[in-house]
């Protein structure tokens, strides 16, 4: 169920429910900060060592942190956009990303699981990934 902020802080005032634990102590987000900063700053380490065209692990993997934060700022701007709304917002667009991760994710899986000798191209297995962190940065 979902709660304004302010009646959410009262019950935790109150002893009703339990205040949010954060890891280490530290305040919300600061986590998820930290891993996008590193992944950023590797990102400028690659561009000013002139790796960042030669280097593709490193900058498919960058690629990949990518589509996660472009999730997070999905959802950002999804709860600008509903902030205002009076009646809760469809579910559609959230089951319509749902399906199409698992999609891409059971096409990824069937020839690993079933050992055929032809695979699916690397890519493919890398958009998989950044499509499913997409769909998890954006809930």
């Amino acid at each position: 169920m979902s709660l304004p902020p302010d009646v959410i802080a009262r019950l935790e005032q109150d002893g009703v429910i339990e205040r949010e634990r954060h890891p280490l102590f530290l305040p919300k987000n600061t986590i998820r900060t930290l891993i996008v900063l590193a992944f950023a700053g590797m990102g400028a380490y690659l561009y000013q060592t002139n790796q960042l065209h030669t280097n593709i692990p490193a900058v498919s993997l960058i690629g990949i942190v990518f589509a996660y934060l472009l999730g997070s700022m999905a959802r950002t701007v999804g709860g600008w956009f509903n902030r205002y709304r009076t009646n809760p917002p469809s579910g559609t667009w959230g089951d319509i990303k749902a399906m199409t991760v698992l999609i891409v994710l059971v096409l990824a899986a069937i020839p690993e699981f079933l050992d055929l000798p032809f695979g699916l191209p690397p890519i493919f297995h890398q958009i998989a990934l950044g499509l499913m962190l997409f769909y998890y940065g954006s809930r």
